[in-house]
């Protein structure tokens, strides 16, 4: 990605945004946002990067020149979310994962012990999540609440996984979509949080 051009594309298929997305989110007009994904020598003012990245949940400085600016522009109300895969999780205690360096990292508009973690396997596909995709986990949200997707450990095998929670005549259950895996009662899992944004995996 070389040219602000392309982390504009790139920052907008991560986020499943089209132009008229972009526009809403950001408050720009559509012929500022048409000139800068056609022109990508067009000069950009400051208040309009920054609304940009606001909406787009990203590093204003890295959207504009490709290079981190090692802390975030405070004014964009953004946090940043550390990134794990699935076999990491077991490393670190749960509740300090959230303030740990993970080594990559995402940015959120929304509140919360927030973390993101990389779906493993397609066992949710068609609730959405497919190997690769960023779950955001609130890790100071377990409350397990109907078709929840919930970042979880299983009591015996102490395997970290997503599953989704599921209201029964028997209380709340774990499932995955695929039936044959059975389901787990909650009773024998250990919450760690609830998926509160998914990030697809634009890699494909």
């Amino acid at each position: 990605m070389t040219s602000f051009r392309d982390r504009l594309e790139y920052m907008m298929k991560e986020r499943g945004y089209k132009q008229a997305d972009l526009v809403r989110k950001s408050g720009i007009s559509k012929a500022v946002i048409s000139v800068l994904l056609s022109d990508p020598l067009k000069d950009l003012r400051v208040s309009s990067l920054l609304s940009i990245a606001k909406a787009l949940g990203c590093d204003p400085l890295w959207l504009y020149s490709g290079k981190e600016s090692g802390t975030y522009v405070t004014d964009t109300n953004l946090g940043k979310v550390p990134v794990w895969e699935m076999s990491e999780l077991g490393n670190h205690p749960s509740d300090a994962l959230s303030s740990l360096d993970s080594g990559r990292h995402i940015f959120s508009e929304l509140d919360g012990q927030l973390i993101g973690v990389v779906a493993n396997d397609d066992n949710l596909a068609e609730s959405g999540i497919k190997t690769g995709d960023i779950c955001v986990i609130d890790l100071a949200d377990r409350e397990p609440r109907h078709e929840d997707i919930l970042l979880v450990r299983l009591g015996e095998s102490k395997q970290r996984r997503l599953l989704k929670a599921l209201d029964g005549l028997s209380g709340i259950s774990l499932v995955t979509d695929d039936q044959r895996l059975g389901a787990v009662p909650i009773k024998e899992a250990l919450v760690y949080g609830r998926m509160v944004e998914l990030r697809r995996d634009v890699k494909e």
